[in-house]
């Protein structure tokens, strides 16, 4: 058993009294002091190096060396959450999609104000996800779009992907009629 000065993580219910070599207010001290601190990676390696190290010497011991759920109570509650049985089996898969119960029909905003749609086999997913407008011109297109192709909002609204709203366009004219109107914007005080 490892020797030291161990702090109690848990409150006693001695109410006030100095417990063991600690008392509450040097714990609340030494709780101030240690909050917020950033831990680098450096020192994360160093640590986990040296708690190895300690367990291969024999100095200290992890509390569920050689036990399993079958021999310990301890190591299935730790391992299910306090459930008797395996919560998750072998080859068990999380809900996605349509199973899982968060679903909410595949559509969704991102954090530039366009809608997208899950399509997990698009060649331009990303997460699953595609742009809606896409999905529209590509539909009315009858193919997949090249990547030099650019699909413009006429109305400027992002989630406008109405078909006679969006404009098939190349990068450099779809640059040039933005750089228009920001010019037309500026010569007119912002309208």
């Amino acid at each position: 058993m490892p020797t030291g000065v161990y702090i109690r993580t848990k409150p006693h219910w001695s109410k006030g009294k100095k417990i063991g070599p600690c008392s509450e207010e040097h714990k609340r001290k030494l709780s101030s002091a240690l909050k917020g601190r950033v831990i680098t990676t450096d020192t994360r390696k160093k640590i986990s190096e040296t708690r190895h190290l300690l367990i291969q010497e024999g100095k200290i011991t992890t509390w569920n060396k050689g036990l399993t759920k079958e021999t310990d109570e301890r190591v299935l509650k730790n391992v299910s959450g306090g459930s008797t049985k395996t919560q998750f089996k072998k080859g068990h898969a999380l809900s996605k999609g349509k199973k899982n119960a968060m679903w909410k029909g595949g559509r969704t905003k991102n954090s530039n104000g366009y809608i997208l749609l899950k399509s997990y086999n698009h060649p331009r997913a990303i997460n699953g996800y595609v742009f809606e407008h896409i999905l529209v011109m590509e539909s009315y297109l009858g193919r997949f779009l090249n990547d030099d192709k650019l699909i413009h909002h006429i109305n400027l609204k992002k989630t406008d992907n109405r078909l006679k709203n969006l404009r098939l366009m190349t990068k450099s004219e779809h640059t040039r009629l933005h750089n228009k109107l920001r010019q037309h914007r500026n010569e007119c005080g912002g309208l």
